[in-house]
């Protein structure tokens, strides 16, 4: 099969029974069997669903991080090599920044089963300069994403519900200030 089908291929549950949180699967590929969609990206969407997903893993290549104390998370774009854009799913977490559309974050733990860990809202991106997988300094992008109760707005903490959305350059100068700590500030 064409990798470019998986996008188009619903599964056996589609968008009419979607995860719910805290439901865990075997692999991407388990997911990729019951919703549909990618199941090798690490941002995707279901077929006929406009919602987005992030996933996140502890043995991935992607250095992110979650501050378990308060939810927030340090989520780096999609792109092992070279620099980062805002295209592909990318482009997808730009679009439910700019709308404050809530996403659905995906998190397996090391010898772990994948779980539909939280829904999240992006609330602010930056670049900075990160070795990619080539051991290159690139590009990355740094996405940070606030942990809300649910898909409703009414179920989200004040602070998100009104926070401003930021103005950001399509094309933003990357940061050479060390990544890390970057969540805590």
């Amino acid at each position: 099969m064409d990798l470019r089908d998986d996008e188009n291929k619903t599964g056996s549950r589609g968008f009419q029974n979607p995860p719910r949180i805290g439901e865990t699967f075997k692999d991407r590929f388990e997911i990729w069997e019951l919703f549909g969609g990618q199941r090798q990206k690490g941002i995707w969407k279901f077929p006929g669903e406009e919602i987005v997903n992030a996933y996140s893993s502890e043995d991935s290549p992607y250095p992110d991080r979650i501050d378990h104390v308060t939810g927030s998370i340090e989520y780096r774009g999609q792109g092992l090599s070279g620099n980062q854009s805002l295209e592909d799913g990318n482009r997808y977490l730009e679009e439910a920044r700019i709308s404050k559309s809530p996403i659905r974050f995906w998190f397996k733990p090391s010898k772990g089963r994948v779980v539909f860990k939280n829904w999240a809202v992006v609330t602010d991106r930056t670049t900075i300069f990160e070795n990619d997988q080539q051991d290159n300094s690139a590009e990355r992008i740094l996405w940070f994403l606030a942990e809300v109760g649910g898909p409703n707005s009414k179920d989200w903490p004040l602070e998100v519900i009104n926070s401003e959305v930021l103005d950001l350059p399509e094309e933003e100068r990357a940061i050479s200030r060390s990544p890390e700590h970057l969540l805590a500030r």
